[in-house]
């Protein structure tokens, strides 16, 4: 009660109170604590009171059922060179179009990326940042590798199906329940854990993964093992009987 209290305060006054989550408001699948669930339904219940949680994972209530929720995803590329040119004028850099590119490129969508790329043209030049582009991706890879790392409801398979979409994305569900020698309905809990967890995203009607855990994925899971010639043949069987010439095309470009 007292901390309804204090967000009524708050948003009386114009401010969006926000929680974010460290893990302690959820339990490994997501269902929030109870008395975090008691937090939530009292402010649902109250007219007065808006707020938003800000967490990695997608919360469920105690009933199973999920609460509202927006995934937030990375920043394509368009976006990602404005937030550079943006950001970087008002730190009185201008960038060339084949350096924003190229920055906008190994940032993976990554606005902590962006911002350590601009720290970094700071000090070093933007020439050096675009030469030293190994930089830029080992400061998102490590951030996430060690949030891989603290992730322990990723089971073995799930493993594989970050190493192999890692190194091919998107692909559609068939493939990655063959790969991974597994059944329709256990793929399909799989890929939903990681889609809870923000770690893949649908694409169209496939799934990839989302681009700035692609480095770490690869590299916490040893990319380098992945089969590349039975990802073909699977591919190559599917798109056999893909009647559609665009799906054809941009699955294809997966193959090549």
């Amino acid at each position: 009660a007292e901390i309804v209290q204090l967000m009524r305060v708050a948003c009386a006054g114009g401010t969006l109170p926000g929680l974010v989550d460290d893990g302690a408001l959820a339990q490994q699948n997501g269902v929030l604590r109870p008395e975090f669930e008691a937090l939530y339904l009292s402010v649902a219940s109250d007219r007065e009171v808006d707020a938003v949680i800000v967490a990695g994972r997608r919360l469920y209530g105690n009933g199973g059922g999920t609460l509202p929720s927006l995934r937030v995803p990375e920043l394509d590329q368009p976006s990602t060179q404005n937030l550079l040119r943006l950001a970087g004028r008002d730190m009185g850099m201008v960038f060339g179009r084949s350096d924003l590119a190229s920055i906008a490129t190994y940032s993976r969508g990554y606005p902590p990326t962006v911002r350590f790329a601009l720290e970094e043209a700071r000090v070093r030049g933007i020439t050096q940042v675009v030469a030293n582009q190994r930089a830029l991706v080992n400061f998102s890879a490590e951030l996430f590798l060690r949030q891989l790392k603290q992730t322990s409801s990723i089971t073995a398979t799930m493993e594989t199906i970050l190493r192999l979409l890692s190194a091919f994305s998107p692909l559609p569900l068939i493939v990655i329940t063959e790969f991974c020698g597994i059944t329709v309905p256990e793929a399909n809990e799989n890929v939903d854990h990681l889609l809870d967890l923000a770690f893949v995203l649908p694409d169209g009607l496939h799934f990839r993964i989302t681009e700035p855990l692609r480095d770490a994925a690869y590299r916490a899971f040893d990319g380098l093992r992945i089969d590349s010639s039975r990802v073909a043949d699977l591919l190559d069987a599917y798109l056999s009987s893909e009647p559609d010439d665009d799906a054809r095309l941009y699955l294809g470009q997966t193959i090549f």
